[in-house]
């Protein structure tokens, strides 16, 4: 429920995080493919200057990508702990005054600076662990994929 109104913000920084991880792992690709040029006779300085502003063009692609992800996932967990915050103080605010008697403030606004910091850690960490399986999966298909066959 409190993800809900990020979902939109959130997918398009899931699909930039595919993106930029698929750029990080098609680098290598391309490097080789310009490496092997260099024992094959044919193709000559136009296929290494197409290549080259191939590989430029895929550096840049990566770093739009990367800031998209960046951008989108930080904006959307800082909205969700700022929705979070104003509920939680909205909550507190309608407590009766006996609440007080028996809670500390200082104590409360501690726990709510914490919960809401440990709940941002948590998102920023996933967002990171979903990356890694992404490159994992894509990097292993790309091993098995570009291995010299018999």
């Amino acid at each position: 429920q409190v993800l809900r109104p990020e979902r939109g913000r959130l997918l398009l920084g899931l699909g930039s995080l595919c993106a930029s991880s698929t750029v990080t792992l098609s680098y290598p690709y391309l490097m080789g493919r310009l490496i092997d040029l260099f024992g094959d006779t044919g193709g000559g300085l136009s296929f290494v200057m197409d290549h080259v502003l191939l590989c430029g063009g895929v550096v840049v692609a990566g770093g739009v990508a990367t800031f998209c992800r960046l951008y989108l996932i930080e904006t959307a967990i800082e909205r969700i702990a700022f929705r979070l915050r104003r509920e939680f103080f909205g909550a507190v605010l309608r407590r009766p005054i006996s609440f007080f008697d028996s809670n500390k403030t200082g104590e409360l606004a501690n726990r709510l600076s914490n919960d809401i910091t440990v709940t941002s850690r948590v998102l920023i960490d996933a967002s990171a662990g979903i990356r890694s399986s992404i490159t994992a999966c894509a990097g292993t298909f790309m091993v098995f994929n570009l291995a010299p066959s018999e």
